[in-house]
């Protein structure tokens, strides 16, 4: 037995470097389990090495803040960013580039978790806003039909319904796998009341910075609340914003993905040819932009047709 125990020299065994580079590999491929239990390990690492530096530490920090933004652990995120950041300040080190963003970005987030608050006099910052209100939204969309996976549910869950009597009778319907049942659908709700409240909330504090995808959003939920009217002005508003955006990706895929959603509001209202010219426009678009936001949009317009030559006096 003894002669199968290999010893590994010191200088053989894994560095802390080579640690961290195995979890910033399970990082880019997505496990965030595995890449956090090497951050982790590397830490561990770093206690024991004689030569490691506070680099080493710092960059650990960094990246389990990105574990954790990744796993929607907002609260968790910011504590490594913070710790992350604290190390290479007083190092005098420029290692992150960026964590300050980083650290500023999560605070962002996390004053806008019901149950936090934000500092006295500082206002809503509108990018955290629609960051958290599409994570609502989203949800709200995937729940029932396609379940969450289970950490992520109930860690959303907590963060929403913390001191909601209703949080323990949910996470028993999910432990036992009870999906669609009452309890869920108010929460699914409440996801949606909250996701329009933080759209609302970077609207009054985005200035004359230009945002069209919060006012894409807020057409989205108004057309789902069957808020025809004020999901088409809304869509329109995103256009006008979109011609003002620096980035031209996003101004792009806005400009086609909005006269997407005016199309849909033309065809639920039964004007089929005001939605052919809208999934026309998308069409042309999009073809022209080289990407593909709308991945339907040819059959649309195939249907606008066929339901054009079918309507009598068309």
């Amino acid at each position: 037995m003894l002669s199968r125990i290999r010893f590994i020299p010191k200088e053989l065994a894994p560095s802390p470097r080579s640690t961290n580079r195995r979890g910033t590999l399970l990082l880019d491929r997505g496990d965030l389990q595995g890449a956090r239990k090497e951050f982790l390990d590397s830490l561990d690492e770093n206690k024991r090495s004689t030569v490691t530096t506070v680099r080493e530490d710092a960059l650990c920090h960094n990246a389990l803040g990105d574990v954790a933004s990744k796993e929607e652990d907002y609260r968790e995120a910011l504590r490594w960013y913070r710790m992350a950041e604290d190390e290479q300040s007083r190092a005098g080190g420029t290692w992150i580039a960026g964590i300050d963003k980083s650290r500023e970005r999560m605070e962002g987030v996390v004053a806008l978790l019901p149950g936090s608050s934000a500092a006295p006099g500082k206002p809503d910052n509108p990018e955290a806003c629609y960051f958290l209100a599409v994570r609502y939204l989203d949800a709200a969309e995937k729940l029932g039909a396609t379940p969450l996976p289970q950490g992520k549910a109930e860690r959303l869950a907590n963060d929403v319904w913390s001191s909601d009597p209703r949080l323990q009778p949910l996470l028993l319907e999910w432990k036992a796998g009870q999906r669609g049942g009452p309890v869920e659908k108010a929460f699914q709700e409440n996801l949606r009341t909250l996701a329009w409240d933080l759209l609302e909330r970077g609207l009054r504090t985005k200035g004359d910075r230009p945002m069209a995808s919060l006012y894409f959003r807020r057409g989205m939920v108004l057309g789902v609340r069957g808020n025809l009217d004020g999901a088409r002005k809304e869509f329109l508003a995103a256009l006008d914003e979109a011609s003002r955006e620096t980035d031209i990706n996003a101004q792009h895929e806005v400009i086609v993905v909005s006269h997407d959603a005016l199309g849909v509001l033309a065809w639920t209202a039964k004007d089929y040819r005001e939605a052919l010219r809208w999934f026309r426009m998308a069409e042309e678009e999009q073809a022209r932009f080289g990407g593909r936001w709308v991945s339907d949009i040819t059959t649309k317009c195939q249907q606008m047709e066929k339901l054009i030559a079918s309507t009598p006096g068309s």
